[in-house]
């Protein structure tokens, strides 16, 4: 689900210029959610799940705190607070939190008693 809101993502800002109501609501999904449901799921493990409306919770403080220290780091970067290189960081960011996630979660589960 990540890679493709990702990808949809990309797509939509990229090839459609015009502002419309599905950018805008990936824009939400992809600023609001995604980092911290990211950051949710590599802090946690199985044996302390968080699950239902504390995650949710969870990610949208995280993915504004998230956001945010982007862009403190973007404008101290030649490259400066712009829509290219937001969209390549939350991404890269998101990507890589998601494929730790990911590869410690089937460790846990896959560990040999």
């Amino acid at each position: 689900m990540v890679v493709s809101v990702n990808v949809l993502m990309i797509l939509f800002v990229y090839f459609l210029g015009e502002q419309t109501y599905v950018r805008f609501l990936l824009s939400v999904v992809y600023v609001l959610y995604l980092p911290g449901y990211s950051l949710v799921e590599f802090i946690t493990t199985f044996e302390k799940s968080i699950k239902g409306v504390e995650k949710i919770a969870y990610s949208f403080g995280l993915s504004i705190v998230v956001v945010i220290l982007f862009c403190f780091l973007l404008n101290y970067s030649p490259w400066g607070i712009r829509l290219t290189p937001l969209i390549i960081g939350i991404s890269l960011f998101t990507m890589i939190c998601m494929l730790v996630a990911t590869i410690r979660k089937y460790k846990t589960l896959f560990k040999p008693i």
